[in-house]
């Protein structure tokens, strides 16, 4: 279903895209093709024994407060070593919020020498990247401009925990 109409210079082509049933879990939420593109660049760097996504995490692991219990969801786990990584996986800009959120859900489920990391395809302003550092936070940021070799190299670089 391919349009293509031409205009002075200008090429315009416009298509309908029949997503196959299997592939629907691609476009639920804008950030599962990121995690999926995360672990399929932590499986490929060789350096994660073991890489998950979409772990859901109940805080409490109790229903008494009728379903409004504390819940989050970890986008990605890698252990490498002895070591979990947790990331967070994100299409938009970081907020403080963001940071906090994974340095919590990090210390709470991975321990001590956990590494928090958070992955954005923005690129992020100078402020946030000196509050993640001073968090002990990876921030990988620009993603949207490195090739899939790229990502997997930062991926393999991720320091170990404390």
């Amino acid at each position: 279903d391919v349009e293509r109409r031409d205009r002075g210079n200008d090429v315009y082509i416009s298509y309908c895209l029949n997503v196959p049933e299997e592939a629907h879990v691609l476009y639920q939420k804008g950030g599962n093709l990121l995690e999926l593109l995360t672990y399929l660049a932590a499986k490929d760097s060789g350096r994660f024994a073991d890489c998950c996504t979409g772990i859901k995490l109940d805080w409490d692991n109790r229903d008494e407060h009728g379903g409004i219990d504390p819940f989050n969801e970890l986008d990605v786990v890698m252990t490498g070593g002895y070591i979990p990584y947790f990331v967070s996986c994100k299409n938009t800009a970081i907020e403080n919020e963001y940071l906090y959120e994974i340095m919590a859900m990090t210390r709470r489920f991975g321990g001590r020498y956990a590494v928090p990391v958070v992955a954005s395809t923005v690129k992020n302003g100078d402020v946030l990247r000196a509050r993640a550092r001073e968090m002990g936070i990876t921030l990988i940021d620009g993603i949207s401009e490195m090739t899939c070799e790229q990502f997997t190299e930062v991926l393999a670089a991720l320091p170990d925990g404390k």
